[in-house]
């Protein structure tokens, strides 16, 4: 459904109708600036969809918390994803720290595009990148490869970002286990 004028409305009714569809696997979705709210749902309606494995949303515009609760959610809950893309959708900026913690654990995601064509990611926003790549390797996931063309400004951000890649047990400790624990860890 690429360049189909997908508004808010059809998009949700998409969204009800995926309820239903648990044997698709792939969907793409792009070149529908419009698509708004209704982008949302139907990320979130994917979550519960046993079977999908390749979503592709190039080009919708989606900056907003919401969006970015439903890419969580669909990171955290979904079983069979296995290629997200996300381009050109201006939600970088916008992805929580929750994000990254389902990021860092997920097991079955292999690929994760989000490049933009102007503007960068925050400074802090590279760094938990950088945290959940390095916390998916330690946790056995999937993730091999990352597409963020557009995202680092300059060598001090992606000096940074590798840096935050390099994670410690305190690391794992204070995302996924007890601080209080981490606390009275050494070196």
């Amino acid at each position: 459904m690429e360049g189909c004028n997908l508004d808010v409305n059809k998009g949700k009714e998409i969204a009800d109708g995926l309820m239903r569809a648990k044997q698709l696997e792939i969907l793409k979705i792009g070149n529908n600036p419009s698509l708004g709210q209704g982008g949302q749902a139907i990320l979130y309606n994917l979550a519960f969809s046993p079977k999908i494995n390749h979503i592709d949303f190039t080009n919708n515009l989606m900056g907003t918390n919401e969006s970015a609760e439903a890419i969580y959610k669909l990171i955290k809950i979904s079983g069979s994803l296995e290629n997200l893309i996300l381009d050109n959708t201006n939600i970088n900026n916008f992805l929580s720290k929750e994000f990254f913690v389902a990021l860092g654990e997920n097991k079955t995601l292999h690929f994760l595009s989000i490049q933009v064509n102007s503007g960068t990611m925050a400074v802090a926003k590279l760094n938990d990148f950088g945290i959940a790549i390095g916390m998916n390797h330690k946790k056995n996931g999937s993730l091999k490869y990352v597409n963020m063309a557009g995202c680092i400004s300059n060598a001090v951000a992606w000096s940074n970002f590798c840096s935050c890649m390099k994670i410690s047990d305190y690391d794992h400790e204070m995302m996924y286990g007890d601080k209080k624990i981490a606390k009275d860890m050494s070196k």
